[in-house]
């Protein structure tokens, strides 16, 4: 018999974003101007994996800038100050808890 230490071996213990009224702002943010056209963007309910496709996202972005030897763009420099705000916005979140 196998033995499941509380907390792991499901995502339903995962915290999950709440349906609040009042901020309808809280999707992913699509895919921006400065990221790859293929990059994919999740968009389930569990607050982690929320967290961890923006730092994907932003790694991504910054990956590019790194492998090319070049300043980023203004694209990607917008980009990346919003999924930071958006990644700051969740991880709020997660400490409240």
């Amino acid at each position: 018999m196998a033995y499941k230490m509380q907390g792991f071996g499901s995502k339903a213990g995962l915290p999950k974003i709440e349906d609040d009224k009042k901020n309808k702002n809280d999707k992913q943010p699509p895919v921006q101007p400065g990221e790859l056209k293929d990059s994919e963007v999740y968009q389930g309910e569990t607050l982690v994996e929320r967290i961890n496709d923006l730092e994907i996202r932003i790694e991504n972005i910054n990956e590019k800038y790194s492998n090319y030897d070049r300043p980023l763009t203004a694209e990607e420099k917008n980009a990346v100050k919003l999924l930071k705000g958006k990644l700051a916005d969740l991880k709020s979140r997660r400490n409240d808890k």
